[in-house]
């Protein structure tokens, strides 16, 4: 397959889908920030600070949002609740700010001075945390959009959220197809995507795209996400149901670019053909939401692959066995009972233990046990060092989700510190059974 075809990657089913070209861009009246950020007040000056955010959609609307502002231009804030810790008193931001600067990938660092509204907010250092209600930002511009909007989105993966969208205001190559567009039926590229604070949700396509308007409510429409790349027949067949966090650095150890939220393994393969000018590394964890990624949980390791050498797919799986005796009158087998047991499926195939073994130099000394498939649901799942499984084993290694869902698995990672070579698996549910792992 050609490196410039476009690949189908992720999908999602909507009823109340819209075309709409050449409108006033909603980022600017409603746009919707999630999370709160730190706040330094001194004078007449504020800087924002959303560097902690991990709300992905908050990042992608800054981006947008200030990235249409220049120095000198006005916006509101609004809605802001911040209570002083120290005294229960509440204060209210609500007014008016006029941008002096702003900077970071993101424009998650903003400097202004207050315009009006200010006069009552105490020069201070904000805590984002003490914000029970996020501000919120607004202004008035002449900018324009073609977009397509959700008008009514459900729950992952029902959503433009779980296609985990950037575009090219990410230096990303991505595009979008409607099955049941008549007007628009061709990939559009993708500039971002947002959530709005009427909870619809919109993907912003390239200013030179034709769109035209149209309305597809009540049609089932499938959205498809298309990357450009090569993949490999396993690659296809990567389950695209399993999202995770695609986190990309600079080619210097410690240094972080950002992290995208809503990633799947192909979307992670098919980025690193976006063409970026500096050498940059990715890593794909996998984890259901940014919400849930925990940084220190991967930062010494940060200038390692997290590729792995081998992926096994593992089932804990229920067998029910029915005894049967004989008749003493007639030979003839009778029903005695049922007898109910685990066994421990590898790719399918009944094991008691897994050696875990590369010879090429070439390859990562990390793999990965998927511990997502259903027949998996309700059982307690623990790794230790010991065979007595009495010493929980933590270097190395993570046991991350829920077994049974999405996303559920252990993850070993070689090649550092501490390295064992053997650690016990050990599942319980109807009964319990240990599998011991050995790490050639």
């Amino acid at each position: 397959m050609s490196s410039s075809a476009l690949i189908d990657v992720k999908s999602t089913q909507a009823y109340t889908l819209e075309f709409v070209g050449g409108t006033a861009d909603p980022c600017f009246t409603k746009g919707l920030l999630e999370a709160s950020p730190s706040v330094y007040h001194s004078g007449n000056s504020f800087l924002f600070n959303y560097s902690q955010t991990k709300v992905a959609t908050d990042l992608r609307f800054l981006k947008m949002f200030f990235d249409g502002l220049s120095v000198g231009n006005t916006f509101n804030f609004t809605s802001g609740t911040y209570v002083d810790i120290d005294t229960g008193a509440q204060t209210t931001w609500n007014g008016q700010f006029q941008l002096q600067g702003k900077t970071g990938f993101f424009n998650e660092y903003i400097y202004c001075s207050g315009v009006s509204g200010t006069t009552s907010l105490t020069e201070n250092n904000y805590d984002a945390n003490l914000f029970t209600a996020p501000i919120q930002f607004t202004a008035v511009v002449g900018a324009t959009a073609n977009i397509l909007i959700l008008k009514n989105p459900g729950p992952d993966p029902l959503n433009f959220s779980y296609l985990g969208l950037y575009g090219s205001d990410f230096n990303f190559e991505e595009y979008v197809q409607v099955d049941k567009s008549i007007s628009n039926q061709y990939r559009i590229p993708v500039k971002n995507s947002i959530k709005l604070s009427d909870d619809s949700e919109v993907i912003y396509f390239s200013p030179s795209s034709t769109i035209v308007n149209e309305n597809l409510f009540f049609q089932k429409s499938m959205v498809y996400v298309y990357l450009r790349g090569s993949l490999t027949p396993a690659q296809v067949n990567f389950d695209e149901t399993i999202n995770g966090i695609l986190r990309i650095t600079a080619d210097s150890p410690g240094v972080f670019s950002f992290n995208l939220d809503k990633q799947n393994f192909q979307q992670s393969v098919l980025k690193t053909y976006s063409g970026y000018s500096d050498p940059l590394y990715y890593y794909w964890y996998p984890n259901l939401s940014l919400n849930s990624f925990v940084t220190n949980n991967v930062m010494p390791y940060t200038n390692e692959s997290y590729q792995f050498a081998t992926i096994y797919h593992l089932v804990y799986n229920t067998v029910t066995q029915t005894v049967y005796t004989s008749s003493a009158l007639n030979d003839i087998p009778v029903v005695a009972s049922t007898e109910t047991y685990n066994v421990v499926l590898v790719n399918d195939n009944q094991v008691e233990s897994l050696v875990f073994s590369t010879a090429s130099t070439a390859l990562p000394k990390n793999f990965k046990i998927d511990l997502s498939d259903a027949r998996n649901v309700g059982t307690d799942i623990d790794v230790y060092s010991d065979a007595a499984c009495s010493i929980p084993f933590e270097s190395n290694s993570r046991l991350i989700g829920t077994p049974g869902t999405d996303g559920a698995a252990f993850l070993y990672y070689g090649g550092r510190q501490d390295l064992v070579q053997t650690i016990y698996m050990r599942f319980e549910r109807e009964n319990v059974k240990v599998l011991e792992i050995i790490i050639d």
